[in-house]
């Protein structure tokens, strides 16, 4: 499954094997290579477990693609060892962070709190699954694979039938879901996605706490709360990390544009 546009859940492709294993999932990956013309997953963005065999096939398919891990799975095997759940929230502190000075100071938080974690959370290869070492560009922050796991809550139900109708109920919902969207979006009059929109909104909303400062050129500097940010309009670039990484102009990129009464 994938994202569309809202960044809502699109499924792409299925399939039906005895066992999730190395040779099935490079089968897998073959076809969805060919079929959308992947060629060697560049600008394609991949979340998903540590399954060995889907880890090997992306690797040998699509080297170039950007492997992300899920990072609820690394939390839920981490936890197997560190229950404190003060460290869950720090977790999820370095799992969000947005720059590697935010990463970096997060993890150091974790460090000084229990050494024990601070290393063992080190063996998870976090630049797999924090967001301050995601590639810029992707439009995507992801770090979740709730979409798969969302697409197999959908389908339980109808795994208990015979194959054949097993597999046309999937297909058929899979069908009507898209006529539904479909619909919407033909209906939808506005310049961005819904939740773009909302995002843009949001982020709006929390400029009117932010001030801006005038540099030469068409550079900023943001302050919010004490916290100063470089904000690049003609490169779209924030310090904070967020418009580069998502697409979307964050509270200190939109304090910029509001002033300047500038068109998104």
């Amino acid at each position: 499954v994938g994202r569309d546009g809202d960044n809502r859940i699109f499924p792409i492709a299925w399939a039906v094997v005895e066992v999730e294993d190395i040779p099935n999932w490079l089968w897998f990956v073959q076809l969805l290579k060919k079929d959308l013309d992947l060629k060697d997953g560049d600008d394609i963005t991949i979340v998903s477990d540590k399954h060995a065999g889907l880890l090997n096939a992306v690797h040998v398919e699509l080297p170039k693609a950007e492997h992300r891990m899920c990072s609820r799975h690394i939390l839920q095997n981490w936890k197997k060892t560190n229950k404190d759940i003060e460290l869950e929230r720090m977790f999820w502190k370095i799992a969000r962070s947005y720059t590697p000075e935010a990463f970096e100071d997060n993890l150091e938080v974790l460090r000084k709190y229990n050494q024990g974690a601070y290393e063992s959370l080190q063996m998870t290869a976090p630049k797999t699954w924090s967001r301050a070492f995601f590639k810029v560009g992707s439009c995507c922050n992801d770090n979740l694979n709730n979409l798969s796991e969302s697409f197999n809550r959908n389908v339980r139900e109808s795994r208990r039938k015979p194959i054949l109708d097993f597999l046309t109920e999937v297909r058929r919902t899979v069908m009507e879901r898209n006529a539904s969207r479909n619909i919407l979006t033909k209906r939808w009059k506005k310049r961005f996605t819904p939740r773009a929109d909302r995002e843009i909104e949001i982020n709006r909303q929390k400029a009117k706490d932010c001030k801006r400062y005038r540099t030469t050129g068409n550079v900023h500097e943001i302050d919010y709360h004490g916290d100063p940010w470089r904000v690049d309009m003609d490169n779209k670039t924030c310090g904070c990390g967020y418009w580069q990484l998502n697409g979307i102009p964050c509270m200190h990129a939109m304090c910029v544009i509001t002033n300047l009464k500038l068109d998104l």
